[in-house]
């Protein structure tokens, strides 16, 4: 995994940040992109306003950039965020053991109650059990050999006074680096 940082300023309340140019390639697989893109972002925080301890409000600049991906890996790489479905299913599920338990009048003993919260560990964890599964068997599965990860291989986070773009291939962030002119970063333990 690599990074690269790129600078940006804010003048007269305008963000300011260099146009980059991304290797005609998917970021993921390396090969060519058929013409499809992935747009992503993040968000530089320009000011944050409490309210009281806990309620504040934050005014930011988006920032998107739009980097070639093949369908192939665009295709895999979704199935990662859409496990989400299955927290919301075991959510209802959870819900149903515990009106089941209310119609049956247990909630009011100690035995129904911790049914009740045994029943909710239980589901929450068999959730997470499953979305590892999607993510294993549909994510995974479709993967080329050369794929370097299941999820998106390319996100953006805000690091004051820099956004670093981060890729999971490092020969694609090696040819972001040389031809937007930027230097790229790895992490300490691979040094």
């Amino acid at each position: 995994m690599r990074w690269v940082d790129i600078p940006y300023e804010e003048i007269d309340n305008k963000f300011v940040i260099r146009n980059v140019e991304w290797p005609q390639r998917c970021p993921c697989c390396g090969q060519d992109h058929e013409s499809e893109f992935y747009d992503f972002g993040t968000r530089v925080v320009k000011s944050t306003t409490l309210y009281s301890n806990t309620s504040k409000s934050e005014t930011y600049y988006p920032v998107g950039f739009t980097a070639p991906y093949c369908t192939d890996c665009k295709r895999h790489s979704s199935t990662v965020n859409k496990t989400i479905y299955v927290y919301i299913t075991g959510f209802f599920l959870w819900a149903a053991v515990g009106w089941l338990i209310f119609i049956n009048g247990l909630a009011y003993e100690t035995l129904g109650m911790l049914i009740f919260l045994f029943s909710a560990a239980l589901i929450g964890g068999g959730c997470y059990l499953i979305s590892r599964s999607v993510i294993n068997i549909f994510s995974k599965s479709r993967m080329k050999p050369t794929c370097s990860n299941h999820d998106y291989a390319v996100s953006a986070f805000h690091r004051n006074p820099n956004i670093r773009i981060q890729f999971f291939s490092d020969e694609y962030a090696g040819d972001f680096g040389r031809i937007n002119n930027l230097p790229i970063y790895m992490p300490v333990e691979e040094t």
